[in-house]
């Protein structure tokens, strides 16, 4: 069973026993296996964060006179 989930592929080969994670498309690659969905979903989610955290950058301060 196939499940997309904020971009990322989670393929359940057997049910509730193995799912792989696979990357945002167009290339869609292998990044993580994990032992049920929900782990692939969390697995998700710390890279979402990570990513967002990512591109936010250090926090910036205002010049003040």
């Amino acid at each position: 069973m196939n499940m997309f989930y904020r971009g990322y592929l989670i393929h359940e080969e057997i049910r509730s026993i193995c799912c792989t994670v696979f990357g945002r498309r167009p290339v869609r690659t292998e990044l993580a296996s994990c032992d049920n969905a929900m782990a692939a979903m969390q697995w998700v989610d710390r890279q979402v964060a990570a990513g967002d955290a990512a591109v936010a950058g250090p926090p910036k301060q205002v010049a003040v006179r």
